[in-house]
């Protein structure tokens, strides 16, 4: 393998010059962009107050583009025609592939299409022919040729100029380039293609030598986490003895743990923004790590506006639209937009088409309702849905443009420096997919908005920003950079030498021989100490690292680490946000565990006791602060619709039937008729909130199914000694302890000897969960402790495939279906368990009373999961922190 520092063809010049060679007028082509950028913030401190041409600093992409476009706009190549953009020769080999009849059995085919992109520009690379993979091809290399051929033949018919061909045109026109000194600064090495074009300039072109570093170390940490912290405190230590120092902490696998390197960084060198008060103070570092362009909060609002058209969205995405400040009136309407999406959860199923959406912010009364946001998207679905229904690219990318300005994007509120940068990628992106005219006909706009959206997504984008003491790097990034410290993270064997990936459309053998990228482990392991030489010489301080663990893995260092000395780097104990807490004051600690007292009447119903009895925050935040979780979107009848149905064909029945003897002269088909007519009604009440999706086929299933429950339940009842149904769906105020609860009992049935009370439970019901000093279901009890006469209590199960009761009565006579009341099968003990509940209930309502709010799940975890109010208490948070247990 030969390297351009090796290569005695190759003019070599001390990057130290390079400043010189810039006043001079000389061109310096740089292996990055962020390079680039980099030498034309350092030429410019070299000239305070002088004015200066810009001088001319391009990454080598961006240089052989400007060096084609020269060579043709004046006339210097036999044939001139324009160069394929990005996204253009991306749909010409997706095409190619699709048309194959191998690739039409593809399921990705983009995948696919970019495997043989990337194949052939490797082949044009390093000056592949057709005879030397033929020599060698198994049957995926001769079908990666025909394809091949068949892309070129497209982009000829086209009339385009393949761009992977550019280094190869420029190389033959070397001589007539205008650059006076071409200067590389920053590569290991070329490809054949692009070293023949250094070659063919001859003196005029030159390469930069790496200059000499200081001394360098390894150093091992246990793990990537401790890697991480000693490197941060590293940085903190040098950043306190020298405010102005450069560094850099490269981490190779970056985007893997850039959100712990975000945090650690954060904690050591500006802990003030872990705090919410001061979260927006500035950074004195800076990561390199770009992310995709789909996923800036702007753009990534510009896509779910634009693909709410082409079908039904997620509710979280229709959420995601309410909220957002990038679409007119977010402000104004804040309160209305968010109230709507809580009602969606609510009632809107998992899926909801943007008509209805628009239609639904347009109509909904009061808080729920958002008549901006629905005009705004009414707006943008004229635009998107006017004829014809297939157009250009160019139509299309007009049409986004115009249906986002009818949506109000990118907001009212002026952007920040960042979203301002990304509106502009955007509109590149939209004069890209323009551009695909030239190559492709018409589509549909599901087509078009999935075709913009793979364009955002592959696309990176990082914010310019200001210039900052401490750099975050990837490997390649930090080539030819020079700082005054740096520090290399994550150097264990998986990551350098890189791990070996040959194409799978070249011959291996082939990929080998030449030395290709990836493909051979002694080029691989070259490459990998030649890398490390020169991130050696990039800095007078120098500290290689490595964890020993990651997760469960054991690891192993580098091997081009060897011979290096070891040695922890000094000042790299981690002085982190706990232990500048701690140094910095003396805590004291105040439990403030309870709310305002209260009595008498009180909002929540039978619900505050149960929630009391959970945990006595949750009772607090849901009943005295009225916190309430978002609701969950579910597909089809959400659980609390499917119990509405229930309850209210339930309470119909037993307004006509009245008592167990109507019940009993009826045969089965006049009770079939009477079900049918209940549910009919429970489901037109359910639907009439709102509450049931637009799905005829589903809610025909779902009456069928609650036909069927209450049947089961209509025959059980006729097994049960008589009774008369007095109370149905009734508020009562329930007196308990110092307060008094509202409560809807279901049904209260005149019964031998008394009254039973019963709940209707469509879901999971058990005796069990009456007991304890902190009952699960303490409804019922209550019910028994304040009604008159009350001689029974059950649970009407109406789960399928269970349904049936449970409960407890006085005697076997009271309903028949459910156990006498007995401790350790011993005689009846009704009295005594009545006595037993009031006790019980009257402690939970004192709690209340008293304003508890103590954090204390009556289960630990399994309460919590269901609790919701986790952001409110933080007990999840503290117990990953290790400040409470975990039970």
């Amino acid at each position: 393998m030969e390297t351009l520092g090796t290569d005695p063809a190759v003019v070599q010049m001390p990057a130290g010059q390079l400043h010189d060679a810039l006043a001079a007028g000389h061109t310096v082509v740089t292996a990055t962009r962020r390079l680039a950028r980099r030498l034309i913030a350092d030429y410019a401190t070299t000239r305070p107050g002088v004015a200066w041409p810009t001088p001319d600093v391009l990454p080598w992409p961006a240089w052989l583009t400007r060096s084609f476009r020269r060579l043709r706009d004046f006339g210097l190549l036999a044939e001139p025609r324009p160069l394929l953009g990005e996204e253009q020769v991306r749909l010409l080999w997706e095409s190619v592939v699709a048309a194959d009849p191998r690739g039409r059995d593809l399921m990705l085919i983009p995948a696919a299409a970019a495997e043989c992109r990337a194949a052939w520009e490797l082949v044009r690379e390093w000056g592949l022919t057709p005879d030397d993979l033929s020599a060698r091809a198994g049957e995926d290399a001769r079908r990666f040729l025909a394809l091949a051929e068949a892309f070129q033949a497209r982009v000829r018919a086209a009339g385009f100029t393949d761009p992977a061909r550019v280094p190869e045109i420029v190389a033959d026109h070397a001589g007539r380039l205008p650059e006076s000194r071409l200067i590389l600064h920053g590569f290991e090495r070329l490809p054949p293609a692009h070293a023949r074009i250094l070659r063919a300039m001859g003196d005029r072109a030159a390469v930069t030598s790496p200059g000499r570093g200081g001394s360098a170390v390894v150093a091992a940490y246990p793990d990537v986490r401790g890697e991480i912290q000693a490197a941060a405190a590293w940085a903190r230590q040098r950043l306190a003895r020298d405010p102005g120092v450069r560094l850099a902490i490269v981490v190779p696998d970056l985007a893997a743990h850039g959100s712990l390197v975000e945090d650690l960084l954060d904690e050591a060198l500006v802990p003030a923004r872990l705090l919410p008060a001061t979260a927006g103070r500035e950074r004195p570092w800076n990561m390199s790590l770009g992310r995709s362009l789909a996923e800036v909060p702007v753009v990534s609002a510009a896509l779910e506006l634009l693909s709410s058209a082409t079908g039904a969205m997620e509710l979280h995405s229709a959420g995601r639209l309410l909220r957002s400040p990038f679409v007119a009136g977010s402000a104004a309407e804040a309160g209305e937009r968010a109230a709507m999406d809580a009602w969606l959860r609510e009632n809107g199923g998992t899926e909801i088409s943007a008509g209805r959406l628009a239609a639904d912010a347009r109509r909904l009364p009061g808080p729920a309702g958002a008549p901006e946001f629905g005009s705004r998207l009414s707006r943008l679905l004229d635009v998107l849905w006017q004829s014809p229904r297939r157009r250009s690219y160019g139509r299309w990318s007009e049409a986004f443009a115009r249906a986002l300005e009818a949506a109000g994007w990118p907001g009212d509120a002026p952007l920040d420096s960042a979203e301002y940068q990304a509106t502009g990628a955007w509109a590149e992106l939209l004069d890209e997919l323009a551009a695909l005219d030239a190559v492709s006909g018409p589509a549909s706009l599901q087509e078009a908005c999935g075709r913009l959206r793979r364009m955002a997504t592959e696309r990176l984008f990082q914010p310019e920003s200001a210039e900052v003491p401490v750099q975050v790097l990837g490997l390649f990034e930090a080539a030819g950079l020079q700082f005054e410290g740096i520090w290399v993270a994550g150097l264990h064997d998986g990551v350098l030498p890189a791990p070996l990936a040959p194409s799978p459309f070249i011959p291996a053998g082939l990929q080998r021989a030449r030395g290709m990228p990836r493909a051979d482990p002694e080029t691989e392991h070259r490459l990998a100490r030649l890398r490390l030489e020169r991130l050696a010489a990039s800095a007078a301080e120098v500290v290689f690292s490595w964890p020993r663990r990651s997760g469960d893995e054991p690891l192993r260092p580098s091997p081009v680490l060897k011979g290096l000395p070891e040695a922890l780097p000094a000042g790299t104990a981690p002085p982190l946000l706990p232990v500048l807490q701690r140094n910095s004051a003396s805590l004291e600690s105040v439990a403030d565990e309870a709310g305002p007292s209260c009595s008498g009447p009180i909002r929540g119903g039978t619900g505050l006791l149960r929630a009391y009895s959970a945990c006595p925050f949750q009772a607090f935040g849901r009943y005295r602060l009225r916190c309430e979780p978002l609701a969950q979107p579910t597909p089809g009848v959400n659980p609390m619709a499917r119990g509405e149905i229930l309850h209210e064909a339930l309470q119909v029945l037993w307004a006509e039937l009245g008592d167990s003897d109507t019940l009993a002269g009826m045969d089965a088909a006049d009770r079939r008729r009477r079900v049918e007519a209940a549910v009919d009604a429970g489901m037109a009440r359910a639907a009439a909130g709102g509450s049931l999706p637009d799905q005829p086929a589903l809610l025909a299933i779902e009456k069928v199914q609650a036909v069927a429950r209450i049947e089961g339940l209509l025959e059980l009842e006729l097994r049960r000694p008589p009774f008369e149904v007095i109370r149905r769906e009734e508020w009562l105020e329930l007196p308990v302890g110092a307060l008094v609860l509202k409560g809807r009992v279901d049904r209260v049935d005149q019964v031998p000897g008394g009254m039973a009370v019963i709940d209707y439970k469509a879901g999971e019901s058990r005796r069990s969960d009456w007991y304890g000093e902190r009952p699960r279901e303490p409804q019922l009890p209550l019910y028994a402790v304040t009604l008159p006469e009350v001689v029974a209590v059950a649970f009407a199960n109406l789960k399928p495939g269970r349904v049936g009761y449970q409960g407890l009565a006085r005697d076997a006579e009271a309903m028949g279906l459910v156990k006498p009341a007995r401790k350790d099968h011993g005689p009846p003990e009704w009295e005594a368990l009545l006595a037993e509940w009031r006790e019980t209930l009257a402690g939970l309502a004192a709690g209340v009373a008293a304003g508890n709010a103590r954090v204390a799940p009556r289960q630990g975890r399994v309460t919590c999961e269901y609790c919701g109010l986790q952001v409110l208490c933080r007990r999840e948070e503290l117990a990953a922190e290790g400040a409470i247990g975990d039970d």
